[in-house]
């Protein structure tokens, strides 16, 4: 599996003179979420897909948890597993889409921050998409059985990451934990650490 986060390219054989690659694929929207909730405040949002293809798409609609590492890159975990879980907070509706041609649907995403201090943290988790694909027989054409098949069934899914952070927030701190210039024979490098002491999601920018 792999994931997408902007709209891709699906192109048919048999493509009228209106139809141009860029308007054939399959689309979701908004690629992420910030959302800035109050505690024990109760909201809805909407996920469009769209189908600008000429056969019908399958879809299941999934929430997991994530947690980030040191470096930025991130690893997945079952709903409700994650430290800072916003799945626990949030229902989906539907949960599996079917597509027709030229068609849109929306996915329904309500959260629900809970009124008490577990809500006046910050949280995120991530929305998938994910395409359902039928999958066919395998026929095996030799008739001595000393065969061994298998098939590859190519899919995609979108990818929306959800952020809620509180407006109130009790401490939004950030501090410098390294500065320094690392030196070797082949590379240098410019090592900074920084660190979020807070209970809310700080947003930074790094550049030189």
């Amino acid at each position: 599996m792999f994931f997408i986060f902007t709209s891709i390219t699906l192109e048919g054989q048999n493509k009228t003179k209106q139809d141009s690659p860029k308007s054939l694929g399959v689309s979701v929207s908004p690629a992420h979420f910030h959302f800035n909730q109050q505690q024990g405040e109760i909201k809805t949002y909407n996920i469009t897909v769209k189908n600008i293809t000429s056969s019908p798409k399958d879809f299941k609609v999934n929430i997991y948890d994530f947690d980030m590492n040191g470096k930025g890159k991130s690893s997945f975990l079952p709903a409700g597993k994650g430290k800072y879980s916003l799945s626990k907070w949030m229902n989906i509706s539907p949960t599996f889409i079917e597509l027709e041609p030229f068609k849109t649907k929306k996915v329904k995403v309500t959260v629900s921050v809970p009124s008490d201090d577990n809500g006046r943290k910050a949280a995120w988790s991530i929305l998938m998409i994910e395409q359902e694909a039928p999958r066919s027989n395998l026929v095996n054409t030799r008739k001595d059985g000393n065969t061994v098949a298998f098939g590859i069934v190519p899919t995609f899914a979108f990818g929306i990451f959800a952020y809620q952070n509180p407006p109130n927030v009790l401490t939004n701190n950030i501090e410098f934990k390294e500065f320094k210039f690392l030196e070797n024979e082949t590379v240098n490098k410019l090592l900074i650490e920084v660190q979020n002491q807070g209970d809310g999601i700080a947003y930074c920018t790094s550049y030189i």
